[in-house]
């Protein structure tokens, strides 16, 4: 499967060129995605319109994968309250996946019995200062959660530092190198 956690572009200039990109992804299973805060101000759903992406709000799907069920749900950025909505079809032995653009959501996420919450819009802070880490991070929690791995009760997070550049700075990544992550899930439960 493939997780595409939001911000796509910060500008209309780039629509063809991201649809393009998102049309040569191939997956064996779902790409997921969810809003982030430039596409809902911005762009809305006309990066995926036409495209083999299913965009979750509100809502999850139930795949058997290797025998097991990964049940995965989203929201948009501008859609917080949809989170327990987004669960609805989960089944209790689902091994389940959050998608939310920002880190914002993880004490909620924690609470409802997520296993994994990917999200980025940090960036990594994109300019990184060595021994201190992010000057930026545009979010409620700081630092806390700027990059990578962390455990909020059982739910485990993953904050991706993405492959671009924040709309409202200079294209500039200092200390903070883009990234594509693969996760290897194993040892999950089947029926």
């Amino acid at each position: 499967m493939i997780f595409l956690t939001g911000d796509y572009l910060n500008s209309q200039d780039g629509v063809p060129v991201v649809r393009k990109l998102v049309c040569q992804l191939k997956a064996k299973h779902w790409i997921f995605t969810i809003i982030g805060n430039w596409d809902f101000w911005y762009f809305a759903n006309v990066v995926f319109e036409g495209t083999k992406v299913k965009v979750l709000d509100g809502d999850g799907v139930r795949l058997k994968v290797n025998g097991c069920w990964i049940y995965t749900s989203g929201a948009s950025v501008e859609n917080e309250s949809a989170l327990e909505q987004s669960l609805r079809k989960r089944r209790p032995k689902d091994f389940t996946v959050l998608l939310y653009h920002s880190p914002e959501l993880i004490e909620d996420a924690s609470r409802l019995g997520f296993d994994l919450y990917l999200s980025g819009h940090t960036h990594g802070g994109q300019v990184v200062l060595p021994f201190y880490g992010a000057i930026i991070t545009l979010s409620r929690y700081g630092k806390r959660f700027e990059r990578g791995l962390h455990q909020v009760g059982n739910t485990l997070m993953y904050v991706n530092r993405g492959i671009g550049f924040e709309g409202g700075f200079s294209p500039l990544r200092f200390c903070s190198r883009p990234e594509v992550t693969v996760f290897r899930i194993a040892g999950i439960a089947g029926e």
